[in-house]
């Protein structure tokens, strides 16, 4: 393949139709792989700089400058949307080659002698840094308005991933009120959040319906009150109660990264965690109270069948997220239903959900199986 062509390597790929919507995605995964680069070698360069050490720059622009994703948005900057021209300080540029005048500039002096660098040379180091922060969060801004705007499936795990989520939700949460009010941030992160898991699921937002997937979903989000929501939810059940689990799973993993690495972030997105927390739990209550009235076979195989449904994003996951999701949804449904329940009665059925589940799909979903096993010697 020769350079400069991966335009027309992507259309040979995906075909005309959809070669806009996969420029979109492989610019994003350019964009979202260059960012956390280039965060780190200006804070490299920045602990140089500060502490006068400026011949050791050298190595620093010198790995920039040969970076992957630099050379890549280099040959096929004009190509992609998000890496269309830039204006730093008045000045305008393609967007890789702003880029490379600001540290060839850094690079000049790091190559002078250490008693050659004069004053004025440390006041241009000082300004080419800040222009070098200035092109990271510009570039910061481009994802997050793809993220919000642009044409390109943000799909979990595959065109994106929590790194690229967290730096999406600071720029947010970076914001002075002046320009994006808290309601603003608030409601703007819950779409970025609601977004991705429309694309990953594959939830519709055109059907032959009175109202698509996700406005249904957003009704269970946003209830006009605490009645109106359990309206929301039943019809949500009813109408696409295979969804149910798999957005249950996918928010369980992004808030957990949330709590454990952004709380403040995570204070952003909590009403969409807790309108789809709500109809996870609505899904598995309403299969357990039915068994656990009368042990009704069909509605341990709703049970299992839903817990399938949710199977596909743990292919690659850690024992403790299967663990965690799987376990805790259905010890909570049990509680509930039963107040007196003990916990060897709670083992028992997750057990023989277990086994439905192994009955269903047979040795295909044997993880699943052994982790639930697992949760219930463990406990």
């Amino acid at each position: 393949m020769e350079a400069g062509s991966l335009k027309e390597f992507i259309a040979l790929l995906m075909g005309e139709n959809k070669l806009s919507e996969a420029m979109s995605q492989t610019g994003l995964m350019l964009a979202c792989g260059l960012l956390p680069r280039l965060n780190n070698y200006t804070d490299a360069l920045r602990k140089k700089i500060n502490s006068r050490k400026f011949t050791e720059m050298r190595d620093i622009i010198s790995r920039m400058l040969e970076n992957i994703f630099v050379e890549i948005v280099r040959k096929n900057q004009g190509d992609f949307a998000i890496f269309n021209e830039i204006t730093i300080t008045g000045v305008k540029d393609k967007f890789i080659d702003r880029l490379r005048n600001i540290i060839t500039l850094m690079n000049t002096i790091s190559q002078l002698g250490k008693g050659d660098i004069s004053k004025q040379d440390e006041i241009l180091l000082g300004r080419s840094l800040i222009d070098l922060q200035a092109f990271a969060e510009e570039l910061r801004k481009r994802i997050t308005d793809e993220f919000l705007y642009g044409q390109a499936k943000l799909g979990w795990g595959k065109i994106i991933n929590f790194r690229d989520f967290k730096q999406v939700l600071e720029y947010i949460q970076a914001q002075t009120s002046n320009i994006w009010p808290p309601d603003i941030k608030e409601k703007q992160a819950q779409n970025i959040l609601i977004r991705i898991i429309k694309d990953t699921i594959g939830l519709s937002e055109n059907n032959n319906f009175s109202k698509d997937q996700v406005m249904h979903l957003k009704e269970v989000i946003y209830p006009s009150s605490k009645e109106a929501r359990i309206s929301h939810i039943q019809n949500y059940y009813i109408g696409y109660q295979w969804s149910i689990l798999p957005m249950y799973a996918l928010s369980y993993e992004i808030r957990g990264k949330l709590k454990q690495n952004s709380p403040k972030e995570l204070a952003l997105v909590s009403p969409v965690f807790a309108g789809i927390y709500s109809l996870g739990r609505y899904a598995v209550d309403e299969e357990i109270r039915k068994y656990w009235a009368d042990r009704n076979p069909e509605s341990l195989k709703k049970l299992a069948k839903l817990f399938i449904a949710a199977e596909s994003l743990f292919k690659d996951k850690k024992d403790w997220l299967w663990k965690a999701f799987f376990y805790s949804l259905l010890s909570d449904s049990l509680k509930d239903a039963d107040k007196e329940i003990t916990q060897a009665e709670v083992n028992t059925v997750i057990g023989e959900v277990a086994g439905k589940i192994n009955e269903i799909k047979g040795m295909a979903s044997s993880a699943l199986v052994g982790a639930l096993i697992q949760a219930t010697t463990s406990s």
